[in-house]
């Protein structure tokens, strides 16, 4: 009989790794999301964090909608909302599925002289040219 018991428990004990942290193999507290830009090497931030570099594949919670900012050095940026959606039938998940954005070009400010970025004597671009700013906040409303 204790042989059963250990089995049981065992099975058990496998059922629950299986299902992964949430406890339900059919419930996804995670999804991933791929993020990709034309022209590719954009920073990409979720969150208000820093991210990583498109092409990437983010893993985000499916609890709450989330903020993936796109934006790269002469380019508008991007930003793109997941939204939470919650079926009848679970799993809730987020949309949309994947981030794709074709970045454009930001035409240089009038007067301003456009630097060539292949020149390695160009000067380094103004901080003012970037709308956003250096530095990046994103508020979600729960």
């Amino acid at each position: 009989m204790r042989g059963i018991r250990v089995t049981r428990l065992a099975l058990a004990a496998a059922a629950l790794v299986a299902a992964g942290p949430g406890g339900c193999a059919t419930c996804a507290p995670y999804q991933r999301v791929g993020v990709e830009s034309v022209p590719p090497g954009a920073q990409v931030f979720a969150d208000g964090e820093p991210v990583g570099t498109t092409p990437m594949e983010l893993t985000l919670s499916t609890g709450v909608e989330h903020a993936v900012f796109v934006k790269k050095q002469g380019y508008r940026p991007e930003l793109v909302v997941m939204q939470r959606n919650v079926p009848e039938d679970p799993p809730p998940f987020l949309t949309p599925a994947d981030v794709r954005v074709r970045l454009t070009r930001m035409s240089p400010r009038p007067g301003a002289a456009a630097a060539d970025p292949a020149d390695p004597n160009a000067p380094a671009p103004d901080p003012a040219d970037d709308p956003l700013g250096r530095d990046l906040e994103v508020d979600i409303d729960d």
